[in-house]
């Protein structure tokens, strides 16, 4: 049961500050890394650079109410 107690120790409250502050680093990292990849995995794949579809429209033209 070394291992289990050096285990547990990691997340007592009497635990040395550096072992806390790795713990925070890497929980930071983690998480960090499963933000990444879900963006990667959840944008639009025909997102890279264009943001809108429609062409710009001209000065001349009139503006339409419903056109927000």
């Amino acid at each position: 049961m070394g291992m289990m107690w050096g285990w547990h120790s990691a997340f007592s409250p009497m635990m040395a500050p550096w072992t806390w502050f790795g713990w925070m680093a890497g929980l930071a990292v983690w998480t960090g890394a499963v933000v990444l990849v879900t963006w990667a995995l959840t944008r639009h794949p025909d997102s890279r650079g264009r943001h809108d579809e429609r062409p710009p429209s001209t000065p001349h033209e009139p503006r339409r109410p419903d056109d927000r």
